[in-house]
């Protein structure tokens, strides 16, 4: 079960912090984790400074590479809440890998917030998804982890793409100062991120809520730190999903109908 790499990259990157629910807080208002007894689940994505053209996504990294990033896909394997109550030390995700495919049979992890959609995004096309919603017994929530996982087996892309053993595969085109080329590359390596739960109290009231939960990845950072003239593929594959994972925020609203 790859579900059970949860947190595969946790000792490697740390944890990221989430964002507050969108609503200003009033004065010093001390943010809290919320009482949960149910979550619908999203992804989104933070453009930044992405520019949309007619051949793709224009991103310029920070090392001054353009990338036009023609198509891909990002397979999102999981998700779930993590309670307050499992630390990092005490269901051992500290000893998972973050690097690989073997990331099963670690350490069992089974919570009833979490989805395994293995939901293939076009990086053509990037947008928000729903990714379902679940009700279960109230409990309080510290984290949200999110899991970038290969596909099972015949697995397939709503355009028919067979994503069996694909985590993210990337078709892009890059133009240095005094150079220029292509990337066509996958991978079926593994990442995943915890990233802080916290909401503002006087939002929540007395009662469990139904959260809407979304993890935003940033897609005008997304080739940050690569040098297609020196990295290669398998060098470069790895610093997207780093990228993906350790620029991930939470985006966390409560739910009105449910």
């Amino acid at each position: 079960m790859k579900r059970l790499a949860l947190l595969g990259a946790v000792a490697l990157l740390g944890c990221s912090e989430g964002e507050r629910l969108p609503l200003e807080p009033g004065g010093d208002e001390a943010a809290v984790h919320p009482v949960l007894d149910g979550v619908s689940w999203g992804v989104d994505w933070n453009l930044g400074e992405a520019e949309y053209t007619e051949e793709g996504w224009a991103i310029t990294n920070d090392l001054g590479f353009t990338f036009v990033l023609e198509a891909g896909w990002l397979v999102d394997y999981s998700l779930t809440l993590v309670p307050c109550t499992d630390t990092v030390a005490d269901a051992g995700w500290e000893r998972l890998l973050g690097i690989g495919v073997a990331h099963a049979h670690h350490v069992e992890f089974d919570d009833p917030s979490e989805v395994v959609p293995q939901h293939p995004e076009g990086l053509g096309s990037p947008g928000p998804a729903g990714l379902g919603a679940l009700s279960f017994g109230a409990a309080t929530y510290c984290s949200v982890h999110w899991l970038v996982a290969s596909a099972d087996e015949g697995a397939l892309a709503p355009d028919g793409t067979d994503l069996s053993d694909v985590a993210l595969s990337v078709s892009a085109r890059w133009q240095g100062a005094e150079t220029a080329g292509a990337l066509d590359l996958s991978t079926e390596w593994t990442n995943g991120v915890l990233l802080d739960l916290q909401v503002v109290p006087s939002d929540l009231g007395d009662e469990p809520v139904h959260g809407r939960v979304t993890v935003v990845r940033s897609l005008g950072h997304l080739f940050d730190g690569v040098d297609p003239t020196v990295h290669t593929d398998l060098q470069i594959a790895w610093a997207l999903l780093s990228n993906l994972v350790e620029q991930a925020e939470v985006r966390f609203e409560l739910d009105p109908k449910r």
